[in-house]
């Protein structure tokens, strides 16, 4: 049971609540945080400017926060959604190669290439702006000696698989992705049967 003179949380939380609107529009018409303060002593709620300042950022996050969180899991979906069309372009292409090198169809093979690379390409950015909105790109960057961090930009130290990735699809751009289908047919041909 709760003394006559307290006043139940409840109430305290819906009072407070309201003078965190109250500070938050005054604010917005750019009144001074002091002047805010006076506002509402005047009106009832005695104050202080650092009061205004905590109150008005309570009403700004309660305002803001769950706005900033749907944002963030719609971004995810249609990540979720970019991955899913990488990954089905990359079976596909995968498949056409596949079917490509066993005909030894070098204008398929060139193509299906050409594909790979774009897909690898958007899922390495996909997965680079996932990581961006989970926070992962930073963490990972912490807890391994092989990234280094500039603001919100995590880079990443190149590593052997990295470069001749990069060195692939800087190939496959460069010669329409010639030497490529030259490389793997060579190798098909050259695999005893």
């Amino acid at each position: 049971m709760t003394h006559p003179h307290q006043v139940h949380p409840a109430k305290v939380d819906s009072q407070r609540n309201a003078w965190a609107v109250r500070a938050y529009e005054l604010r917005l018409t750019g009144a001074p945080l002091r002047a805010v303060a006076k506002q509402l002593t005047d009106e009832g709620f005695k104050c202080s400017h650092e009061t205004v300042r905590v109150l008005v950022k309570e009403e700004s996050d309660r305002r803001l926060l769950p706005l900033v969180d749907e944002f963030i899991k719609q971004s995810l979906d249609r990540l979720d959604a970019g991955t899913f069309a990488a990954m089905k372009s990359l079976a596909a292409a995968q498949l056409v190669l596949d079917k490509a090198i066993e005909q030894g169809s070098s204008g398929s093979v060139l193509k299906a290439v050409e594909t790979i690379a774009k897909a690898v390409e958007g899922l390495v950015r996909v997965e680079n702006q996932r990581g961006m909105f989970l926070g992962a790109n930073k963490m990972a960057a912490e807890w391994s000696g092989k990234m280094t961090v500039e603001g919100e930009v995590v880079h990443q130290v190149e590593t052997e698989a990295d470069r001749e990735l990069r060195d692939l699809v800087a190939q496959v751009k460069a010669n329409g992705a010639q030497a490529v289908t030259d490389d793997l047919l060579g190798r098909v041909n050259e695999t005893p049967a």
